[in-house]
């Protein structure tokens, strides 16, 4: 496994994982790797065991800073979590994509004191709410996250 796939296993997606009420989070998710889309209908239609909540996270950029021998980078992996819910309950769609939101932050919280993760830094940017342009019964919040690296090439 490369250096960057194995960070976000470490970082995004075991700690995606660990998002249950019996650990303390206010929600139980399904976490989707890849893009939300390819999941919408299995989660409209409860099919293939996910439902709503649920999370996926999908690389969006690579940004390698290179040294003066071109040998290693420091690199800047943009990263997007996208997090739905149904709105079957409409009276509950605010509360139920906040507390989806809460989980995803604090799960992916990283101490930059105690960090033993290969990633310098994981950082948590904006997030935007949305509802889908279809008829599909959910609504999601697009979140990015940075990961900055080092990564070697030759040495």
């Amino acid at each position: 496994m490369i250096l960057i796939d194995e960070i976000i296993d470490e970082n995004v997606k075991q700690k995606l994982d660990g998002i249950s009420i019996v650990n303390g989070y206010l929600n139980n998710v399904s976490i989707l790797p890849g893009y939300l889309v390819h999941y919408a209908h299995d989660l409209i239609d409860g099919k293939k065991g996910i439902t709503f909540p649920s999370v996926s996270f999908e690389s969006i950029e690579d940004d390698p800073q290179t040294d003066g021998a071109k040998t290693k980078s420091k690199t800047t992996h943009l990263m997007k979590v996208v997090g739905a819910v149904s709105v079957k309950d409409r009276a509950l769609v605010n509360q139920n994509i906040n507390s989806l939101l809460f989980d995803v932050r604090r799960a992916l919280a990283m101490d930059k004191f105690s960090n033993s993760s290969k990633a310098s830094s994981l950082e948590i940017g904006k997030a935007t709410f949305n509802l889908p342009d279809s008829k599909d019964s959910y609504a999601f919040f697009e979140m990015t996250i940075t990961i900055i690296y080092v990564e070697v090439w030759k040495q």
